[in-house]
């Protein structure tokens, strides 16, 4: 069972959800749903078939590795806006590396 779930951040109450089988990929759920200018999005790996649009310039702090402007492809197929930034990040304290996606 997957919950898919949209909240209104400033009511902070859910303002859409649906309930499918687990293997039920959220990008076939989405185009279900209005997402309003600043609605932030979080999904789980299943969102892999992006493209690397641009590499950008990596900035002089501790710990960025590597920041990008990628593409997702199935995204785009159902009419949303597929263009995100991904930063990798290293988290020394913890000895691992975190990505970040945003629309932001």
């Amino acid at each position: 069972m997957k919950l898919h779930l949209l909240l209104d951040h400033d009511g902070y109450l859910p303002s859409f959800a649906v309930i499918t089988e687990g293997k039920k990929h959220e990008v076939r759920v989405a185009p279900q749903t209005q997402f309003t200018p600043g609605t932030i999005l979080v999904f789980d790996r299943g969102y892999t078939d992006y493209g690397v649009v641009q590499e950008l310039a990596v900035p002089q702090r501790r710990g960025v590795l590597r920041d990008q402007v990628i593409f997702f492809h199935k995204l785009a197929q159902s009419g949303i806006d597929a263009y995100f930034r991904r930063i990798e990040f290293y988290d020394e304290e913890h000895d691992r590396v975190l990505v970040f996606l945003t629309s932001q």
